[in-house]
């Protein structure tokens, strides 16, 4: 699925259309609850301020990152002491 995605993403560029983005931000959960991708799409998901301590994706650690790539049925985990906001947007 991932190739298809790729594959379609690519075709796009080499045509000179701008794909489709649009917001699609739930609430940010409490720490350390994790977040499920419910879409057939990946989301960008944007973390800014607050206090990060760690990222999860499907339970592996990714440190602290202020951009992740999350995959459809894939949990991400925000960890923090102080809540930053998140944006997540769609692109297909």
């Amino acid at each position: 699925m991932d190739l298809l995605r790729d594959l379609h993403e690519l075709s796009y560029a080499l045509r000179g259309v701008q794909p489709r983005v649009r917001d699609i931000t739930p609430p940010l959960p409490a720490t350390g609850v994790p977040f499920r991708n419910p879409d057939r799409f990946v989301r960008d998901v944007y973390i800014i301020g607050g206090t990060v301590t760690d990222i999860e994706l499907d339970g592996v650690s990714i440190g602290v990152q202020t951009f992740v790539r999350q995959r459809p049925n894939q949990n991400i985990v925000v960890n923090y002491s102080v809540a930053p906001t998140w944006h997540h947007t769609a692109t297909w």
